[in-house]
């Protein structure tokens, strides 16, 4: 990850990576166990979503960071 900044009281993410993993993490939590809802909410295809996962190492199931 990157070096977190301060935006309105809030840490904001550095990087638009740290940002794209952390939207991508929220959909998850979002719809868990629901891939298709997920990548529904990103705008995605699955397998978009797929490649993402794997890329940020994302796990499926339950979720914890």
């Amino acid at each position: 990850g990157g070096i977190t900044t301060e935006l309105n009281g809030h840490n904001a993410p550095s990087t638009i990576a740290e940002a794209e993993r952390l939207h991508t993490l929220a959909a998850m939590q979002k719809h868990p166990g629901n891939l298709s809802a997920a990548a529904r909410a990103l705008g995605i295809s699955r397998s978009t979503l797929y490649r993402k996962l794997r890329h940020y190492s994302i796990a499926l199931g339950p979720l914890s960071e």
